[in-house]
């Protein structure tokens, strides 16, 4: 498997489960998206992804006016080796772009409060892409993540309900911890 970019929203970086557990618990409480994982020995939350570091900047300005203090960044899921079939290396391949296409565009709608239909049509065009891929059961969640976060910006666009960015947000997030976990 690939090594993998993303640009996120850092909401904590600790030496302890505990400690994260409990401050995730608190952003939790706030109604925003969150996401634990360990890298390199310590615990870090994320509470947000975007399709490069200044949108994730320009999220981080939003959430600040809320007074939650993040740290934009950029991180790399490092490269290793996954048993599984060559669908499922197809797959992982393609979801990274579809990963990328709706973290730029749920980023760009929660900054501007609007999403592209153009936008909107590549990533459906991806998604439909990615689910006719016939994968192991180990890749199943990863698909289901991501059509849940392409899922929810489509019912953000037609309701304009913030829950609805915050799912998508969400789901991103939690593709990035199984394809970290993976």
């Amino acid at each position: 498997m690939k090594s993998m970019n993303a640009s996120v929203l850092q909401g904590g970086y600790f030496s302890t489960a505990d400690s994260a557990n409990t401050m995730k618990s608190s952003i939790e409480a706030k109604g925003l998206p969150v996401i634990q994982i360990e890298m390199e020995g310590s615990q870090y939350l994320f509470v947000g992804t975007a399709g490069d570091l200044e949108s994730a900047k320009a999220m981080g300005e939003k959430l600040t006016e809320q007074n939650i203090e993040v740290y934009a960044k950029d991180i790399v899921l490092p490269e290793k080796q996954v048993e599984g079939s060559k669908a499922d290396a197809d797959f992982l391949e393609k979801s990274a772009s579809l990963y990328s296409a709706v973290a730029a565009e749920s980023s760009s709608a929660y900054t501007t409060g609007s999403v592209n239909d153009e936008k909107l049509d590549e990533i459906n065009t991806l998604l439909k892409d990615i689910t006719a891929i016939k994968t192991s059961e180990s890749m199943k969640g990863l698909q289901e993540k991501l059509g849940a976060a392409a899922l929810n910006l489509q019912e953000y666009k037609s309701s304009s309900e913030l829950a609805k960015l915050v799912a998508s947000q969400q789901s991103l997030l939690s593709y990035l911890e199984a394809y970290h976990n993976l």
